[in-house]
């Protein structure tokens, strides 16, 4: 949880939507997580120092860097 606090991870799993909005993500930068699952499909989220964020994902799932 405190993780997922930090990256500002949502999933909204019927809608194929992930969130990543990086809040505390300088208190814990660099950071990458590999090894994710989604919907049983695959996730990775590197956060850099400056608190910006990458994120591979399966072409099925959006991604966005802001709350909607």
């Amino acid at each position: 949880m405190v993780l997922q606090a930090a990256l500002g991870l949502e999933a909204d799993v019927p809608s194929g939507k992930i969130t990543v909005v990086p809040t505390f993500a300088q208190a814990y930068g660099p950071l990458t997580l590999k090894g994710l699952r989604v919907a049983d499909m695959p996730l990775q989220i590197t956060i850099k120092a400056d608190a910006t964020a990458s994120v591979l994902a399966a072409e099925a799932l959006t991604v966005f860097h802001e709350r909607s």
